[in-house]
Order: structure tokens, then C-alpha cells, then sequence
């Protein structure tokens, strides 16, 4: 591990941040992790992967768009979730079949 910090966007979004050097097929590669959360719960992550040697002209672009993550404001209505499909479909009926 390269370094790990901890930050809060404008938002309230705290952001954890680690930073991992590595070898893949001889290719130095750098990842950037990172966990979003806030107050109400919601959590996301995402990853950057790049070359090493890209790290300077990358110049912290992870940065810029984790500063302005937003979570999807909730409407307070909750989704119900879909019916399984239980019965089958004759050939020919079936979603994805081209006619």
C-alpha cells in the first residue's frame, strides 16, 4: 500500500482513499480505491486503474471527481421488487427471440 487518506466533499460524503502499486504481465500499474458513504447509509466504491508511469499526467483526476459525487436524492417512495418468471414460454415467445 502507497498511501491512504480519509476526506468529506462539499456534500457530507466522507471518502476513504488507498492508493496500491503492482505488477500485471511486467506492466507497473497503480489502483485507487475508494469507499463513499454518508449519513443516511448509502455506500458506494469505485477504482481507477492505471499505468505507473501515467500517474503524472493522470494529476489526481480521481480527485476532482470523487470532490463532486453526489448520491441520487431519494424520493421516498420504495421500488417493489420484479415477478420472477415462473412459467415457461412456447418457442418463439421467449424474450430476446428475433422474428
Amino acid at each position: 500500500m502507497n498511501g491512504a487518506s480519509e476526506s468529506e466533499n462539499e456534500d457530507g460524503i466522507r471518502a476513504l482513499r488507498v492508493v496500491v502499486t503492482g505488477t500485471v504481465a511486467e506492466l507497473p500499474i497503480q489502483w485507487i480505491y475508494y469507499h463513499l458513504s454518508d449519513q443516511q447509509g448509502r455506500r458506494a466504491s469505485c477504482v481507477f486503474t492505471l499505468e505507473s508511469g501515467l500517474a503524472k499526467r493522470f494529476n489526481a483526476a480521481d480527485q476532482a471527481l470523487i470532490s463532486s459525487f453526489q448520491f441520487v436524492k431519494s424520493t421516498g417512495a420504495t421500488r417493489q421488487p420484479a415477478a420472477p418468471e415462473t412459467a415457461a414460454r412456447p418457442a418463439g415467445q421467449g424474450k430476446g427471440d428475433v422474428r
